[in-house]
């Protein structure tokens, strides 16, 4: 920003002057920023809420898009209650009241995503702002049989193993199916 003076001549008043003083600033691009994203780790499937902020300063913003390199960029605006994914390029004014979040893939590795968003301006150039974010994939159920491998089982005599399930990251009932098993009986 700069000060300038500006001298106004009064011819009227046999060369008197007055000064007027007025700020000139320099031209104030827009900003886009992402907050929540940098640095966390989230598990595959599951979301991560962020915020994004787009200042348009002097310039105009008409669209904004969202993007990520796994899953999906959703926004809610009543409270978190419904969420929806955020579809291609939207109005800048459509931000308003939005709240975000990114859901990587449910089968996605190890690594790290990337979510990028960028603001247009009306004459067609972008600004770009990117956030990373490293992912864990989901580790998913699993079944151990104890007691079975490598016995010897004579027929009509009993031998008790155990099947234990693990869920992990997994949720819901499990169904074991034995194949090919004569006379089992279990407990639970």
């Amino acid at each position: 920003r700069r000060q300038r003076q500006m001298c106004i001549r009064d011819s009227l008043n046999n060369g008197a002057t007055d000064t007027a003083t007025y700020t000139v600033s320099e031209y104030e691009h827009a900003k886009v920023t992402i907050d929540g994203l940098d640095g966390t780790t989230v598990k595959a499937g599951k979301a991560q809420d962020f915020t994004v902020n787009v200042t348009p300063n002097d310039d105009t913003i008409e669209k904004v898009t969202f993007g990520t390199t796994s899953g999906e960029v959703q926004w809610s605006n009543d409270g978190g209650n419904t969420w929806t994914t955020v579809p291609g390029d939207v109005d800048y004014s459509a931000l308003t009241g939005k709240q975000f979040r990114v859901v990587p893939a449910a089968d996605a590795a190890n690594g790290t995503v990337t979510v990028t968003v960028t603001a247009k301006k009306a004459d067609g150039t972008e600004i770009a702002k990117t956030a990373t974010f490293t992912v864990t994939a989901r580790e998913h159920a699993t079944v151990a049989i104890n007691n079975l491998n490598g016995e010897t089982i004579r027929q009509n005599k009993a031998h008790t193993f155990t099947v234990t399930v693990t869920a992990h990251d997994d949720s819901g009932n499990a169904i074991l199916t034995f194949d090919n098993v004569a006379c089992l009986l279990y407990t639970s």
